[in-house]
Parts: C-alpha cells; sequence; structure tokens
C-alpha cells in the first residue's frame, strides 16, 4: 500500500515555512539553520511512513531552495553558491 503526503497539506507548511523564512531573513545563518533543522524533522517525524520518501525528499529539497533564496537575498552581492 502506498502512502503520501496530502499535497494540500504539504503546500501550506512549504507557504508557512517561506513566511517565517522572509521574517527570520537576517538573522545569524546558524539560526536559520537550527529553525530549518526542527522542521524538517518534524516533518519527516509526522509524514514519515513507509514508501513515503519521494515526498518526504521533495519537502526537504523545497525547504534547502527557498533557504537559498532568502541567503541570496541578503546582500546585493549574490555570491552565495549551493556549496
Amino acid at each position: 500500500m502506498l502512502r503520501r503526503t496530502i499535497r494540500k497539506k504539504l503546500i501550506t507548511t512549504l507557504k508557512a515555512v517561506r513566511v517565517e523564512l522572509r521574517q527570520r531573513m537576517h538573522e545569524p545563518v546558524p539560526v536559520q539553520g537550527t529553525y530549518l533543522r526542527s522542521v524538517v524533522l518534524g516533518h519527516i517525524r509526522y509524514f514519515g511512513v513507509i514508501m513515503n520518501a519521494p515526498c518526504i525528499g521533495a519537502f526537504h529539497k523545497e525547504v534547502c531552495r527557498m533557504w537559498m533564496k532568502v541567503l541570496r537575498r541578503r546582500s546585493h552581492k549574490h555570491n552565495l553558491k549551493w556549496d
């Protein structure tokens, strides 16, 4: 039996994370990382059931992408790389 995260819940959570990241934009990077780590771990603990790895991976990837966009907006230099 295949279990997947409900798309509506996934999108709602991602929108909430995006808003929170915009509010925390100028906090130090380790503080932002701690917050995002707790968000991702909470998502994994709640939705982490058998056969749901693709949805969990997609959530993690999207959170990383949003964080990179927020970090790039902190400066006009825009020299932040994925590494």
